[in-house]
């Protein structure tokens, strides 16, 4: 599992915390343009690639977790939020 912290950095002060089950290593982070939701990309123990996505405005509520099977593990290098979207995104990859 990972850990992932939210902070204020003017404050230095921590405004969240929370895990990302089965996935030890998180490669990559975008925040939505409104702060909601957060998009995770990253690898699990067992070395296959998985995107989660968290509102974490309502107590870290999972909206979806993807797991690619047989993946290699850098398939997709990079995620990002489709302009002024909370759940529309993109990926680019391999």
């Amino acid at each position: 599992n990972s850990n992932v912290f939210i902070w204020e950095i003017t404050t230095n002060m921590k405004l969240r915390e929370f895990t990302v089950p089965n996935v030890p290593i998180v490669t990559n982070i975008k925040v939505s343009h409104d702060n909601s939701h957060i998009l995770f990309l990253g690898i699990t123990k067992e070395y296959y690639q998985m995107m989660s996505m968290v509102d974490w405005t309502k107590g870290n509520k999972v909206l979806f977790t993807r797991q690619f099977l047989h993946s290699i593990t850098s398939r997709i290098r990079e995620i990002e939020f489709m302009p002024n979207s909370t759940l529309s995104f993109i990926t680019a990859g391999i």
